[in-house]
């Protein structure tokens, strides 16, 4: 019996008695298919709990956003606060990134350096051309994933980004753009707390 099948009839058998369940693993993709409600423990310390969906859509540290799944994560300089949570970001060093707003659970001044933390699910490939993308890359990687191709982008001066899902494929050494997706991305101060 496979892994997934087997988390399947676990998940069926909790649900069907009743029962209140713990379960414990370094697995955040089985502990999201599993649980009604996950914990986050760092250093034994719960810092983040709650309902799968939110834990991943509202991380409360880096340490969290990186354990439920990263595809890259970029040095930023935060070009300006509004008056909600959505400051507008610059990426710092060699590489080109057109301000963008994302989102964030604190308040960060304008100046303030920070790290942009990106979801799998918060980058799309577009092309350099139609000024439809925020950053530019080159392929380094293509593997085909049967409904489609995951990429891996070399951003320069700033490594990879991972995980990047396209129905076609983009060939290794390609130049591409990137489009970001605010909902899937995150900004923290640089040396945030329990990062």
């Amino acid at each position: 019996m496979n892994r997934e099948r087997t988390r399947v009839e676990i998940s069926a058998l909790v649900r069907e008695s009743g029962a209140t369940a713990f379960y414990i693993t370094h697995d955040q993709a089985e502990a999201f298919a599993l649980a009604d409600q996950v914990g986050v423990l760092q250093n034994g310390r719960l810092i983040q709990f709650g309902k799968p969906d939110q834990v991943y859509a509202e991380p409360t540290s880096p340490f969290v956003a990186r354990f439920t799944g990263l595809s890259g994560e970029l040095p930023v300089r935060v070009v300006s606060q509004t008056s909600g949570a959505t400051p507008e970001v610059e990426l710092t060093g060699p590489a080109l990134l057109r301000a963008f707003r994302v989102r964030t659970s604190g308040a960060y001044p304008a100046g303030c350096d920070a790290i942009l933390l990106i979801r799998p699910t918060g980058v799309q490939l577009a092309g350099t051309h139609d000024g439809e993308h925020h950053l530019a890359g080159v392929v380094a990687d293509v593997a085909f994933r049967g409904r489609g191709y995951e990429h891996a982008i070399d951003i320069a001066g700033h490594g990879r980004l991972t995980g990047i899902f396209a129905p076609a494929k983009a060939d290794r050494g390609t130049s591409v753009g990137l489009r970001l997706d605010p909902a899937g991305c995150h900004v923290f101060a640089a040396g945030s707390p329990a990062d």
